[in-house]
């Protein structure tokens, strides 16, 4: 799947990830760049036992850890605090792997680095194949990724 996302890159609306857990009925999400939230939102309203994001950005953990307070998801969402392509998947038994990896250099952060298109095409290769090779055989992985990514996930010249 692709172009999961609304409007702009970084929206990722709460209901396409419920609808998307109805759909499937996985009982562990991983989300390896898990962004703004939203899927974790989704995901465990959708009806997950469990949800696990990933995210770089120390600087989100305290608004993560308010919003699993706040919404009394605690027990069945968690957030990692790490680069996902340093995560060990075979760690988790997860049968759906919903995210929305980074668009190239759209969005760029202090604390990651500015990529060429090539670098950023390796960069998928190996984080699609590490999320593949993770998820439990039958289960799912969605992607929300612009056209100009989709020729990768599409053709699995990554594997």
């Amino acid at each position: 799947m692709y172009r999961l996302y609304y409007g702009c890159v970084s929206i990722f609306k709460p209901s396409i990830a419920k609808r998307l857990v109805e759909t499937f009925k996985p009982s562990v999400v991983l989300d390896p760049c898990a962004g703004w939230g939203s899927r974790m939102i989704g995901c465990v309203a959708g009806g997950c036992d469990r949800y696990v994001g990933f995210d770089t950005n120390r600087d989100l953990e305290v608004v993560y850890n308010k919003m699993i307070m706040d919404l009394c998801i605690g027990e069945k969402a968690r957030m990692v605090m790490t680069d996902c392509m340093k995560v060990d998947y075979s760690l988790y038994d997860y049968d759906m792997l919903l995210t929305s990896p980074p668009y190239f250099n759209t969005e760029v952060y202090a604390f990651s680095p500015v990529r060429s298109k090539d670098e950023w095409r390796e960069w998928y290769r190996k984080a699609f194949t590490l999320w593949w090779n993770g998820l439990r055989e039958g289960g799912v992985m969605a992607l929300a990724i612009p056209f100009s990514v989709y020729p990768i996930a599409r053709y699995r010249d990554w594997e």
